[in-house]
C-alpha cells in the first residue's frame, strides 16, 4: 500500500499480479515457467462464497525456479471451477466478470538448485513480460501473485513456477490475511486533489473471476480478513470498514483533516484487536495511531507517533516498524518506546525533524519518505523498506541499512521463505535477491 508521489495527501495506486512464467537469463536465471493451454481456460462464473482452499483452474507451468531448495513442485492442474465451504454471502449487484484470457505457455528448462543470484539481483519476467508488481499471498510467501502487462499470474511455490490466473484489475490489489484465494482491488479518487474513483471488486478463486460491489466505488482496500462475512478495512481518504465483504461501508474514527493511507495488523493470519493506521494532513504531518477493534464500536485508540511526510508501517506480533522521512523506528512494546536509526539512510532521509526545525537547503524538495515496510516472517531482525529513492535491507533489527539495487521508485517488496527470495518491484521491473541481500 503506497501513497502517490505527487504530494503528501495523494496516494499512488498500483495494479497487481501477472500471467505466466518463462525462462529468464539461463546463465543466472531466477524463474522460468509456462502457462495454461488455450483449451483449458477457467470458467468465468462469479463466485458467491469464499473457499477455504481452491486450486487454480487451467494448465500449470512445468518449469521451476532456481532457489536454494532441493526441489520445487509444480502447481496442481484443475479442470473444474473451485467450490467454497463457507456460507454464501448476499450477492452484490454486479455485471458478469470477464473471462480471463489464457496465454499459451512453453516448457522451460529447469535450472539447477542452489543456483546463486548475480550481484545486484536477477531480473524476473513471465513469458518474457516484465512484472509490474508482486503481491504476497500468504505469510511465508509460498503463494505469490504477479502483475504483467497481459494479466495476473499466481505461484504456489514462492515464484518457482507460475499459472495464468486472470485479467488485471484497476486500483490497489491486496490478498486476504487468512485466505490466499481471496483478493480485492479498488482505488480512491485522489482525496483533496480530485480524481476518478474506481469500483471495488473481489475474487474468491485466486483472481480468475471478479465480482463488483457498487457501494464500494472509491474504496482502496488496506486489510482483509476473509470468512463467512468478510471484514474489509479500506480508505476513501477517510478510513472505512465493511463487515459484509464489501457490500456496505461505514466510516471509522479518525481525526478530521487527515487522510488514511496505510494500515497494519500484528497477526499475520488475521486482524488483530488493534490496527496500526497512518494518516496524513494536507500540511504534510502524518500520524501513526491505533484503530481499536476490541469493542462493539471501533474507536480511535490514540496517537503513537507523529512524523513529517509520508511513511509506512509493518507489525508482526510484538514488533512494530515505522519508516519515515527522518529514519526508521522500531518498537517492541506497541509504540511505548522506540529505537530510531538512519545509519545507511543518510542520503534518503532528512537530517532534522521538519516538524521541529527548518529543512536544510540542500535537502529541500527531495522525495524523502517510504511507502512500504516488510518484516521477515521468522526473523524479526530482518526487514526491508522501500520508497521513491529505492529499497533498503537491515539484518540487525533496523540499526543499519544497505541499499538493494538502484534508486528506482519502489512499488512493492515481497519476501518468500519458501525460496529464500526477496522480490523488489520498481519502475524498472522486478528483481530478486536472496534474503541475506545478495
Amino acid at each position: 500500500m503506497r501513497p502517490a508521489r505527487s504530494g503528501p495527501s495523494t496516494l499512488r495506486f498500483r495494479l497487481v499480479h501477472a500471467v505466466v512464467v518463462v525462462p529468464l537469463m539461463l546463465s543466472v536465471l531466477l524463474v522460468a515457467c509456462s502457462g495454461p493451454n488455450e483449451d483449458s481456460e477457467p470458467t468465468a462464473t462469479a463466485p458467491a462464497q469464499e473457499p477455504t482452499q481452491a486450486p487454480d483452474s487451467g494448465a500449470t507451468a512445468t518449469a521451476t525456479a532456481a532457489p536454494p531448495t532441493p526441489t520445487s513442485t509444480p502447481e496442481p492442474t484443475s479442470t473444474t471451477a473451485p467450490t467454497g465451504t463457507a456460507t454464501s454471502e448476499p450477492r452484490p449487484t454486479a455485471t458478469p466478470p470477464p473471462q480471463p484470457t489464457a496465454t499459451q505457455g512453453t516448457t522451460a528448462t529447469t535450472e539447477p538448485a542452489q543456483q546463486a543470484l548475480p550481484s545486484g539481483g536477477a531480473e524476473v519476467r513471465i513469458l518474457g513480460k516484465p512484472i509490474s508488481e508482486i503481491v504476497q499471498g500468504n505469510n511465508e510467501g509460498e503463494v505469490l501473485y504477479a502483475i504483467t502487462p497481459v494479466g495476473i499470474s499466481r505461484s504456489r511455490n514462492g515464484g518457482g513456477s507460475w499459472t495464468a490466473s486472470g485479467d488485471n484489475q484497476e486500483g490497489e490489489v491486496i490478498v486476504s490475511l487468512n485466505n490466499a484465494d481471496v483478493l480485492y482491488a479498488g482505488d480512491e479518487g485522489g482525496c483533496a486533489r480530485g480524481g476518478t474513483d474506481t469500483p471495488l471488486v473481489r475474487s474468491t478463486d485466486g483472481g480468475q473471476t471478479w465480482e463488483t460491489f457498487p457501494r464500494g466505488v472509491g474504496v482502496r482496500p488496506l486489510l482483509i480478513e476473509a470468512g463467512m462475512s468478510s471484514t474489509v478495512i479500506g480508505t476513501t481518504c477517510q478510513l472505512v470498514i465493511s463487515v459484509n465483504g464489501g457490500q456496505d461501508f461505514s466510516p471509522l474514527p479518525g481525526e478530521r483533516g487527515f487522510d488514511a493511507y496505510a494500515a497494519a495488523s500484528a497477526d499475520p493470519d488475521g486482524l488483530s484487536e488493534r490496527i496500526a493506521v497512518i494518516s496524513v494532513s494536507e500540511g504534510g504531518t502524518s500520524r501513526l495511531w491505533w484503530l481499536d477493534l476490541s469493542s462493539v464500536e471501533p474507536r480511535d485508540g490514540g496517537d503513537v507517533v507523529d512524523f513529517y511526510a509520508l511513511g509506512a508501517v509493518a507489525r508482526r506480533w510484538d514488533r512494530m516498524v515505522v519508516a519515515t522521512s527522518t529514519g526508521v523506528g522500531v518498537s517492541d512494546d506497541d509504540g511505548e518506546s522506540w529505537t530510531w536509526s538512519r545509519d545507511g539512510l543518510e542520503d534518503v532521509t532528512y537530517s532534522v525533524n521538519p516538524l521541529d526545525e527548518p529543512i536544510p537547503d540542500d535537502e529541500g524538495g527531495q522525495p524523502f519518505g517510504f511507502s512500504t515496510v516488510v518484516l521477515h516472517p521468522g526473523d524479526p531482525n530482518q526487514m526491508w523498506i522501500g520508497g521513491e529513492l529505492g529499497a533498503f535491507h537491515s539484518s540487525d533489527g533496523g540499526q543499519t541499512w544497505t541499499r538493494l539495487g538502484d534508486a528506482s521508485a519502489i512499488d512493492s517488496i515481497v519476501v518468500s521463505t519458501a525460496t529464500d527470495r526477496v522480490f523488489v518491484s520498481s519502475d524498472d521491473g522486478t528483481r530478486a535477491w536472496t534474503i541475506d541481500g545478495r
